[in-house]
């Protein structure tokens, strides 16, 4: 699992991708560019869930109430 402080830059690239994307997508319409849209909202999502998933102490996904190191599934 990533450190929280490299998820959220990861994070913070997404949504800039994301944003060039959807302005391609205004400024000049086409399918190839609606499908990268799709690909930088779904990257987005996915580097979104890692952010808050990443645990600021021991950089693992877990329930806030379980101990650091433990996952749940």
């Amino acid at each position: 699992m990533k450190q929280k402080v490299e998820a959220i830059f990861d994070l913070r690239e997404a949504a800039e991708a994301h944003a060039l994307a959807r302005f391609a997508v205004d400024q000049f319409p086409s399918p190839s560019r609606r499908d990268e849209l799709l690909e930088a909202k779904l990257t987005l999502e996915e580097a979104t869930q890692d952010a808050i998933d990443a645990c600021v102490h021991c950089s693992l996904p877990h329930a806030q109430n379980a101990p650091c190191g433990e996952t749940t599934t």
